[in-house]
């Protein structure tokens, strides 16, 4: 989003992660590491006298730290498609970018206007992890996500953002689809959840086991 807002002049350092680059590649590949996304170095970042640190859920526990030394922090979170577009809002107003941020935000909402008028109109379960069985809730931006492009996520409804599934759960929701993000595999699935074998998913095609990367980092 920084980049977006022709605000990166302003960024002085960045947490890499562990699964993927950071977009755009060519650029924050040169700024200054922190250490990797979920484990960054408070003594980097200290040493860089940053006037605000970004954080997320995944590293609330440096907030107590980093007060700890008088660096001021902000929690950005991404849990719907709603906090995105709030994200865009806070980001430009942070940075003076209010004008680039109005078309950031206007460029957004059309692309999702046009992501609607093609669903899919299938159904899906969602993997975070396969093993143990993982999904997406029903209450995340994941979900916000499917059902924009037309996709019912059987997940269930839960204030955890990641619940335990069971692959009797699944058998009973019988999906049409099985996605897989970045910490789920489909290798040795179906041998170790045979009744998966009977879900529409695999027993249509065996194609429809897909692999969605989806990243929506602040």
């Amino acid at each position: 989003m920084l980049f977006m807002l022709k605000a990166d002049d302003q960024i002085i350092g960045v947490a890499s992660l562990t699964h993927s680059d950071i977009y755009p590649k060519e650029k924050t590949s040169k700024i200054t590491s922190v250490g990797t996304f979920t484990n960054p170095s408070v003594e980097k970042i200290i040493s860089l006298n940053p006037t605000l640190v970004i954080l997320s859920s995944y590293s609330l526990n440096l907030k107590q730290k980093l007060d700890n030394f008088g660096i001021k922090t902000m929690v950005l979170k991404a849990q719907h498609l709603n906090d995105v577009k709030d994200n865009i809002k806070i980001l430009a107003k942070i940075t003076q970018k209010e004008k680039e941020g109005e078309k950031i935000l206007k460029n957004f909402e059309d692309g999702l206007k046009n992501l609607e008028k093609h669903p899919l109109n299938k159904s899906a379960i969602y993997f975070y992890s396969t093993n143990p069985l993982m999904a997406f809730s029903d209450n995340s931006l994941i979900a916000d996500i499917l059902k924009l492009i037309g996709i019912k996520n059987l997940s269930p409804k839960s204030n955890i953002a990641r619940p335990i599934i069971s692959e009797e759960y699944i058998l009973k929701q019988n999906p049409d689809l099985f996605i897989f993000g970045i910490n789920a595999t489909d290798k040795n699935l179906l041998d170790s959840n045979s009744l998966l074998k009977n879900t529409k998913a695999v027993k249509k095609i065996k194609s429809t086991l897909i692999k969605i990367h989806i990243y929506c980092y602040a």
